[in-house]
């Protein structure tokens, strides 16, 4: 074989090796140059008090929400509604429900002071342990405005309301300033 015929091979494995690594790397670099998704806005804390969720904004100067059950048989919520106007369920519905703003990104910190029990809402696809001593944390962003229930299917008595509000009806309630502009889905 001659001189010639060797550089042709060899640039031809070299130009081989060269694209089947691009392809393979490309992806790579596609997905570290992507830019970073919107951070956590604010942190919600759930604590679980008996019956009862006591839930802490990071927001200065926001009132503690104290979330109890409403009533509890089906005769002793004759005549009440919910805190949207609505007839109130005896199986479902808090005095005080956590309000969260529409499509913006938070963190929610879960615990407990005295009791195993569970925040659960199936709307969220969220499930989280408050163990007494440990935080259990997730970050979510809920799309849809509405009234969203959840409870811990083992303690029938901790119920957990959840009203999603708009980003402006949020910032007029607790007088909050957005750091970051809205996010699109």
């Amino acid at each position: 074989m001659r001189k010639g015929g060797i550089a042709v091979w060899l640039a031809l494995g070299v130009f081989a090796v060269a694209t089947v690594g691009w392809f393979f790397v490309w992806p790579v670099i596609a997905v570290l140059i992507q830019p970073l998704p919107p951070g956590p806005e604010f942190t919600v804390t759930a604590i679980a008090e008996g019956s009862a969720w006591r839930y802490r904004y990071e927001i200065r100067n926001t009132p503690e929400i104290v979330s109890r059950p409403l009533c509890g048989t089906a005769r002793e919520c004759r005549g009440k509604t919910n805190s949207v106007g609505k007839p109130a369920d005896a199986a479902l519905d808090a005095d005080k429900p956590l309000i969260l703003p529409v499509n913006t990104p938070l963190v929610l910190q879960v615990t407990s002071k005295d009791l195993l029990t569970v925040w659960k809402v199936p709307a969220f696809g969220i499930a989280l342990d408050a163990i007494p001593g440990r935080i259990t944390t997730t970050e979510f962003a809920v799309l849809k405005p509405g009234l969203y229930y959840g409870r811990n299917p083992k303690d029938r008595t901790a119920r957990i309301a959840v009203l999603v509000i708009s980003r402006s009806a949020f910032a007029k309630r607790f007088g909050y300033k957005w750091r970051q502009k809205e996010f699109e889905q």
